[in-house]
């Protein structure tokens, strides 16, 4: 059973993979003092003592600094009410004297009412603990949380976490602990259950009572994604998909095709037996535009990216990824309008002549492998004329293909083919040795290795057969064109 994520394809000026543009611990905490524990000093007297009072209540001291003022400012009224005999002829109700007290008890009414509401106003706009940098997803061997607070004095104050893991009934809490005093951070991995779907929360704490609490932050912890994977009996995986792309990745019917996807249900299978499961993994598929596709493993929501993404050790650096073994070996492919380019099948296999690009004016996307093989070709060969256009994204080459400015696209072959209009033709470019064809690979947050490794391992084993397939494909869609 697969868990299908509908899509969010991007439109026509979405960039196609190989022919996109190249893509040029703990803290030291400094211990501070321990929090200093105020002694509330008691009365004989029945009354108790105003200041001891506010010096161990300090959020009261404005709320009852105000209901002091009010009354005061009451008494005042009072007294001038008696005094020019207008409260004596006030009525509360129709032949109902209210009085001089009367007037008093009504405003001192009103202010204890307002003075619970100044109290519960004070409550809202304390200093509230901040939960800081904790994305929704997160597979670390050591996850830390990390916490703002400012009041005027932080060594007052300690911090109680408390963890709530879903799905366990209506508990409040499954975990609570104090951080280290003076800190501002506390490390979950101390605890092992502390994983799976969490909600947490950061209480600031005053003389061992509940000062603020900050807001609840709801988050994914596992180790690494095997870890996940094991837990959840669910493997999620990022892929890209194009107008009229039907090879690599499409979605319609409510259900996503194409090679992408039966690499990835093949894997699955093969994963499950590798990790000991003993049900089948329910396969996710999340769609990403491009190029961020590449990099929406190191969010953590994915356990790794397959868009037909070319292998590269610029790609690694820019986006912070490691790739997989490869897992297909693209061609470069020629599309032109059939009418206009006069191209033969001089090569074996049908496949076009390199010469048969003389004097033709052929568009490339900047730093491909389409592109580096034009530029050495015509430096080593004086005789080699051609004209080449750059173009920033596929709808710029659809465009000049369209409008004539330009008589082919030289291009990834297997891509090519959701590029292809009415009268449009791909066709594969013979072997060429100036340059490295682009390969295919997966792409995994550094902290996946293990995950990795159990990928490299299927990629291995089933090359050949993931080649054939995509073949299959590939001549489905030329015989048809």
């Amino acid at each position: 059973m697969k868990k299908i994520a509908t899509p969010n394809p991007t439109g026509p000026d979405s960039q196609l993979q190989s022919s996109e543009p190249s893509d040029s611990t703990n803290q030291g905490q400094t211990p501070l003092s321990k929090p200093v524990e105020v002694k509330q000093e008691t009365s004989h007297t029945p009354i108790p003592d105003l200041k001891s009072l506010l010096e161990a209540n300090p959020a009261l001291a404005q709320p009852v600094s105000v209901f002091i003022a009010l009354l005061g400012l009451a008494t005042i009224i009072k007294t001038l009410a008696e005094g020019f005999l207008f409260a004596k002829n006030w009525e509360l109700i129709d032949g109902i004297p209210l009085g001089g007290w009367g007037v008093v008890l009504v405003i001192a009414g009103c202010i204890l009412l307002l003075s619970i509401a100044m109290i519960w106003i004070n409550r809202l706009m304390r200093n509230r603990p901040m939960i800081k940098d904790l994305p929704p997803h997160l597979l670390s061997h050591k996850p830390t949380i990390h916490w703002d607070f400012s009041p005027p004095d932080t060594n007052l104050y300690t911090f109680k976490v408390a963890v709530k893991k879903k799905g366990l009934g209506y508990k409040k809490t499954d975990f609570t602990d104090f951080a280290a005093p003076g800190t501002d951070f506390y490390n979950l991995y101390r605890e092992k259950k502390l994983q799976g779907n969490l909600t947490i929360s950061v209480t600031a704490m005053l003389n061992n009572k509940r000062f603020s609490t900050s807001s609840a932050v709801e988050t994914e912890i596992y180790e690494d994604a095997v870890h996940r994977i094991k837990a959840t009996n669910r493997i999620r995986v990022a892929v890209h998909t194009d107008p009229g792309d039907d090879v690599f990745c499409s979605y319609y019917k409510n259900e996503w095709h194409g090679f992408d996807i039966y690499l990835v249900n093949e894997a699955a299978e093969q994963l499950k037996r590798s990790l000991g499961l003993t049900k089948p993994l329910q396969v996710e598929f999340i769609h990403y535009p491009w190029p961020e596709v590449i990099a929406a493993p190191n969010e953590h929501m994915v356990d790794f990216a397959i868009a037909s993404i070319s292998i590269s050790k610029e790609r690694e650096e820019k986006y912070g990824v490691l790739f997989s073994e490869p897992y297909y070996t693209a061609s470069l492919g020629v599309i032109s309008r059939e009418a206009r380019a006069g191209l033969s099948d001089a090569g074996d296999n049908g496949e076009v002549s390199l010469d048969d690009l003389r004097g033709k004016k052929i568009a490339v996307h900047q730093q491909t492998t389409a592109s580096i093989l034009l530029d050495k070709i015509t430096k080593t060969d004086d005789t080699f004329s051609i004209q080449i256009h750059t173009a920033r994204d596929n709808s710029q080459i659809s465009e000049w293909l369209k409008d004539g400015k330009v008589d082919i696209v030289m291009y990834d072959y297997e891509r090519a083919f959701s590029m292809l209009a009415d009268g449009y033709k791909n066709q594969k470019l013979e072997p060429r040795t100036e340059v490295r064809m682009d390969e295919y690979g997966l792409a995994f947050a550094p902290n996946n290795s293990r995950l990795r490794a159990h990928m490299d391992q299927i990629i291995s084993t089933n090359r050949q057969q993931f080649g054939q397939d995509l073949k299959k494909r590939t001549d489905r869609k030329s015989a048809a064109a």
